[in-house]
């Protein structure tokens, strides 16, 4: 099992634009202007066994994200 918390930089969002700068009525722009932190955690559950001349596997992966927050949404 893995726990992870990782915060992200860079993420785009879409911003409003006061009419002010001369780009029209509140236009929105894109920007890489966000934080985000991911918090969770990951597992694999594995079988591998042999029945005479057969192999198998059987295998089960799953996560849960249990935490994803912004936690800053500015142009710097």
């Amino acid at each position: 099992m893995i726990y992870y918390d990782k915060e992200t930089y860079g993420i785009l969002v879409g911003l409003t634009i006061p009419a002010y700068f001369g780009n029209g009525l509140n236009t929105k722009e894109i920007f890489n202007a966000a934080k985000v932190q991911n918090k969770g955690f990951e597992f694999s559950l594995g079988w591998r066994d042999q029945v005479g001349k057969l192999k198998y596997n059987i295998g089960i992966n799953g996560n849960d994200d249990f935490h994803n927050k912004i936690i800053q949404q500015s142009v710097e």
